[in-house]
């Protein structure tokens, strides 16, 4: 087997570095089919983008071939003869170079039906294919031809192929990644149109967040934690939640179905809509936001402490340490703490004063002489969510938010929340 050359080294180091710029695939082989003709010869080139389990086109792009190309090889696609070569090198999912004598034998070439109609006409006699697996779902065939005249491919062009293939594969799955990545941006802008004053949550068929609004919502990251859950982890909403999205995903019925979630009082109405974008499934998951429900539905995770883990709160927002609430209730402070950690998890917040809020305080903010923006800014800060987060979520400045907060507790006459919490906690005994 001859080595490559030193100069060719650098020949694909400079080709792979400006294959990693590419930001679409028609730039891509735009960018390597005139650098490969110094190191390759070729005639033209395709860069095929498949749906792994149907081995169905997703999209094809081809440089140095007539536009009818790509709709003779979506139609003849079934009459391929390398089809087989190609589908066990997918199944196998390991990158690889495939030479004409493999899959386009040339004994079977002037006879072959495919060949005649697709290769023959446009000069086309050999083929070096490059097998990309991307991820579970999306399989790249990038395949160079040569005519008659050029002769085959050697094995030293199999080695440079070779030493392209980490580059390309790189290449294209940041391509796909950022199309997968466009596709949500646009299919959540326009259901931020149609569902107004509602979260959402896109998901693809393997049920991974593709897009979501607001980003940094609590409740999407709950609804995730649900799907996501282990069998250990107890549901904050539904214990059959990832069976409902797959129910959806798979359904031949009406592409929207609405299901209530929770309980206890706490109930959440969401809804689970079925879109297609070619090929690809996605599910959306819209419930209402904190404007049109008000705030019960993040008072969930809260009543879903037990009673021992929301008395160790209660103990621990008062500024109790792990030892005093261990002693008080005859238990062993790790047993404290582990206590600590599920209320932790459940209820989202990270600071120990934060602990003692509960679903009956977060109903009494609405009771406070406040405005309506300020009730909802002072209920998103009880519940650990950033000014930054805020700000986002209602579509003001970040000054806004702390102004808003500054007159909030001048008109409470406390001096921040850890005061607003005291206020609440009062007036909810005297209650």
């Amino acid at each position: 087997m001859t080595a490559l050359q030193t100069a060719e080294y650098r020949q694909i180091l400079n080709i792979g570095a400006d294959v990693l710029k590419c930001h679409g695939t028609d730039a891509l082989i735009e960018t390597m089919m005139p650098r490969l003709s110094s190191l390759l010869a070729c005639k033209s080139m395709f860069i095929a983008i498949t749906h792994s389990r149907q081995l169905a086109w997703q999209n094809l792009h081809s440089v140095g071939l007539d536009q009818e190309f790509p709709l003779l090889m979506e139609r003849l696609n079934q009459q391929d003869p390398g089809r087989t070569a190609l589908m066990r090198s997918q199944s196998r999912r390991r990158s690889g170079v495939l030479n004409s004598d493999m899959i386009w034998p040339t004994t079977r070439e002037p006879r072959d039906a495919y060949y005649t109609a697709l290769y023959k006409p446009r000069d086309i006699r050999h083929a070096l294919a490059l097998s990309i697996p991307t991820d579970d779902d999306l399989f790249a065939t990038i395949v160079m031809h040569r005519s008659h005249r050029d002769g085959h491919f050697s094995t030293r062009d199999e080695q440079v192929a070779l030493a392209l293939l980490p580059f390309l594969k790189g290449g294209i799955e940041r391509i796909c990644y950022r199309e997968r990545e466009a596709q949500g941006a646009w299919l959540l802008e326009q259901l931020r149109r149609e569902y107004r004053e509602r979260d959402l949550l896109i998901l693809n068929d393997q049920l991974d967040p593709v897009a979501r609004w607001p980003q940094q919502s609590p409740l999407l990251q709950q609804l995730l934690a649900d799907i996501r859950r282990g069998a250990r982890q107890p549901p904050l909403f539904a214990p059959d939640l990832a069976a409902l999205c797959r129910q959806s995903l798979a359904g031949s019925g009406d592409d929207r179905q609405q299901y209530r979630l929770g309980r206890g009082g706490h109930e959440l109405n969401v809804v689970l809509s079925r879109y297609r974008q070619g090929q690809r499934t996605l599910l959306v998951i819209s419930a209402p936001s904190n404007a049109a429900q008000g705030w019960t539905r993040d008072a969930i995770a809260f009543s879903r402490l037990t009673p021992r883990e929301a008395l160790v709160a209660r103990q621990a927002a008062c500024g109790a340490r792990n030892d005093d609430i261990a002693h008080d209730l005859g238990i062993a402070s790790s047993t404290v703490a582990h206590h600590l950690s599920a209320v932790r998890r459940k209820t989202g917040q990270r600071t120990r004063w934060q602990l003692g809020i509960t679903p009956a305080l977060l109903d009494r903010v609405a009771l406070l002489p406040l405005g309506r923006r300020q009730k909802q800014i002072l209920h998103a800060r009880l519940l650990g969510k950033t000014v930054r987060a805020i700000a986002d979520d209602l579509k003001i400045s970040d000054t806004t938010v702390r102004n808003h907060l500054g007159m909030t507790y001048r008109r409470l006459g406390v001096s921040g929340l850890r005061g607003v919490l005291a206020r609440l906690s009062i007036e909810n005994a005297d209650a």
